[in-house]
């Protein structure tokens, strides 16, 4: 029996929670017996899952690394814990090392990380993606790393030893796969990697999602009634953190008026759990205008693949948000802070629809001049996306396992 373990993921993220199922989904349609463990440092019931939890914290991975910097967190550990271990939950002495036991059971890695290394990301943030290669590397258990962003690596002084620690670990993986072109050069030539592939994103790879593989218990979907000739707006927080507030307020009430003069019904809804504050701000544009609809609904990611096919177009910030789009031949404006977006586009035939909206490179001229031009053509567009789709599904990430596990 096949033990996986699977990093990388959460379900606050729908993007994440998505590539967690479709990871699933395929490992036990390859391996019906196999079991999964799926790596977090969440508290989360998954009774209704076909999945375990292994617990994933800082402490837990740094004791299993070893060393001064994991004897320091065994100690810390033991005294902030005491109380509740010792007095009140005696049952649990011995659970520092409930990772550093496990580990060695594993026979596969898979990590499914969306975006976490990068110059864009602080120094403690990639050394805990890194530490997932420490310890499948010093336990030796095989790992892939599935498709993600990668880059760009243009560090600054105090980041500078993360290029040696890059081209050291990313050689220890069996594949990365490596989301975008821009992503896998770098990785090849600045780092001069071997192991490295390009590979769509995984979600958009899934030709459909197997339920039974998934769930124990069959999952309920509830989504709210679309009125016809909608348009879903599905904004990104780190959009606000990469471009300045008042200009992207601005673009978006731009946008929500050329919608609205073409008797468009507008809704603002969330794909990730932390956009709320964002898509209220959206919503507080139009505060008395019903047409412009605020739902605070916080969606699985089923329930939104299944919202988001109820809309003419979207306009997204969301890398998943777009891939469900996507995968439901519906068009997109896509509004980006990375290079990831325009080469997802450019796979479906949409890079005519996706901006840059990072400071100093939104153009808001150029993006009405295109939301126009979809209000006119969304139907045209949907059958070049349904061409693009159907090429990029031909492949599938996952068969490389039985490479990776038996070569």
């Amino acid at each position: 029996m096949k033990k996986f373990m699977i990093t990388g993921a959460n379900f606050r993220n729908k993007g994440a929670q998505a590539m967690l199922f479709v990871t699933v989904s395929e490992l036990r349609r390859r391996y019906p017996d196999c079991e999964i463990f799926f790596a977090t440092a969440e508290d989360l019931n998954v009774d209704d899952y076909q999945f375990k939890t292994i617990k994933y914290k800082y402490r837990l991975k740094q004791i299993a690394l070893g060393g001064l910097k994991g004897f320091r967190e065994l100690l810390i550990s033991i005294v902030a814990d005491f109380v509740k271990i010792v007095i009140r939950y005696p049952e649990k002495k011995g659970g520092f090392f409930t990772l550093k036991n496990f580990l060695p059971q594993i026979d596969l890695m898979i990590d499914i990380s969306g975006f976490s290394l990068g110059d864009q990301w602080n120094r403690q943030g990639q050394e805990e993606y890194l530490d997932n290669i420490r310890l499948a590397k010093k336990y030796h258990v095989k790992m892939v790393l599935m498709p993600q962003s990668f880059g760009p690596f243009d560090y600054k002084q105090d980041q500078q030893a993360l290029h040696a620690e890059i081209r050291e670990l990313l050689s220890y993986p069996n594949v990365v796969y490596a989301r975008e072109q821009e992503g896998a050069v770098l990785l090849k030539e600045h780092y001069h990697l071997k192991n490295v592939r390009q590979s769509p994103d995984l979600v958009l790879q899934n030709k459909e999602l197997d339920f039974d593989k998934v769930f124990a218990k069959k999952p309920v979907i509830k989504i709210p009634d679309i009125l016809p000739h909608a348009v879903a707006i599905v904004p990104n927080k780190k959009c606000f953190q990469h471009g300045e507030k008042e200009a992207l307020l601005s673009l978006y009430h731009k946008v929500i008026e050329v919608l609205l003069n073409s008797s468009i019904e507008v809704y603002v809804l969330r794909h990730s759990k932390e956009d709320l504050t964002i898509c209220t701000m959206i919503k507080a544009l139009f505060p008395d205008n019903q047409r412009v609809h605020l739902l605070e609904n916080d969606f699985s990611c089923l329930e939104f693949d299944a919202v988001i096919r109820k809309f003419s177009f979207a306009i997204v910030s969301r890398f998943h948000g777009a891939v469900h789009s996507y995968k439901n031949c519906v068009p997109c404006i896509i509004l980006g802070w990375a290079v990831k977006y325009r080469e997802l586009a450019l796979y479906m035939n949409q890079e005519s629809y996706a901006f840059d909206i990072r400071a100093n490179n939104i153009n808001d001229a150029e993006i009405l001049k295109y939301t126009a031009q979809m209000i006119e053509n969304y139907q045209n567009e949907k059958m070049k996306i349904q061409e693009g789709l159907s090429q990029v599904q031909q492949s599938n990430c996952f068969n490389i396992l039985e490479e990776v596990i038996h070569g």
